[in-house]
């Protein structure tokens, strides 16, 4: 996992109810969590990481990309999709 690495995670089958399993835009933090673009902070230990797109997103975190919010944690300047997939661009 990298410091800043822009991922798409959801909370690991069982842990939370499946409406509760959305995929949310997320950049990696230190200590093992991942801080998403509508402003939860998840543990690796409690999710799965997705590198394209699978299942249902979640809204708000699909908001803030359109939107081309910032992360509420100040991680990102901008969050784009480049050539090798969403990416933070400062």
């Amino acid at each position: 996992m990298l410091i800043n690495e822009v991922v798409r995670v959801r909370y690991r089958l069982g842990l939370v109810g499946e409406a509760r399993r959305t995929v949310h835009v997320a950049t990696a933090t230190p200590g093992e969590l991942y801080r998403t673009l509508c402003e939860l902070v998840m543990r690796a230990d409690d999710v799965e990481v997705f590198d394209r797109p699978a299942g249902a997103p979640c809204m708000f975190c699909t908001r803030a990309l359109a939107l081309g919010s910032e992360s509420s944690a100040g991680q990102c300047d901008e969050v784009v999709f480049g050539s090798t997939g969403w990416e933070i661009a400062r």
